[in-house]
């Protein structure tokens, strides 16, 4: 923007356009001294000294430029002479800018290669995590089944007893807490069942054949009562 400004300056550009440049030259200065001033070297990770040679290199090109801008309305000879030295001073500024991007790339590299390693490293663990919980939730699964799956079996050939007529087969794990003892206390209830109904059915068995004696008994009385009362007839 300096050269712009002096270029348009001995080539009679108008002034206007010229004063332009110059501000355009001052602000965008100004956001880079804002930039820099934010620097901080310690938590950001670069060189103190880099740090402190830039800000002195922005000083010097800082005073050269607004000679610039000073004389270039009163003498461009003397504007030209400053815009050489604005020029030198730019030199180590640059330099300086370029040792401060070539430390924070380094740095942004490091940090990026940490995260890296962080990151591999979480998932690592994370992916042993999600096999431990699945070898743990196969062998806790497992070790159920077998808890409540024998247990359950077991009751099931004893119920298949209690079906073919066996009433003195045991009733094991009445006294477990979980739902095989409920399986089993409701099978001790169903033997109790059929063992009651089978005694009711034994003494209804008793009934029937008392009920078919007294039956035979009457009709024998009825036989002789008739045979004799036909005698006494005839």
């Amino acid at each position: 923007a300096l050269y712009k400004a002096m270029n348009w300056k001995q080539t009679g550009v108008d002034e206007k356009i010229i004063t332009e440049s110059f501000e355009t030259a001052l602000k965008d200065f100004g956001k880079v001294k804002k930039t820099i001033s934010t620097i901080d070297a310690k938590k950001q990770g670069v060189d103190p000294k880099v740090i402190k040679a830039l800000k002195g290199n922005l000083k010097a090109y800082e005073d050269s430029a607004k000679q610039v801008i000073d004389f270039a309305p009163l003498d461009v000879s003397m504007a030209n002479i400053f815009l050489n030295d604005c020029q030198s001073n730019f030199i180590p500024l640059d330099k300086n800018i370029g040792l401060l991007a070539a430390e924070a790339s380094a740095m942004a590299e490091k940090e990026s290669n940490n995260l890296k390693d962080t990151i591999d490293y979480s998932l690592m663990i994370g992916l042993v995590c999600v096999v431990l919980s699945v070898v743990l939730g196969l062998l806790i699964g497992g070790l159920v089944g077998q808890a409540i799956a024998v247990p359950i079996r077991v009751v099931t050939e004893v119920v298949k007893t209690l079906a073919g007529g066996d009433h003195a087969v045991d009733i094991p794990h009445q006294d477990r807490q979980d739902e095989v003892g409920e399986i089993s206390r409701a099978v001790m209830i169903f033997k109790e069942n059929m063992i009651k109904n089978e005694e009711l059915e034994r003494q209804q068995e008793k009934e029937r054949e008392v009920r078919e004696q007294r039956t035979k008994l009457i009709e024998g009385y009825v036989g002789e009562f008739q045979e004799t009362s036909a005698a006494v007839v005839n």
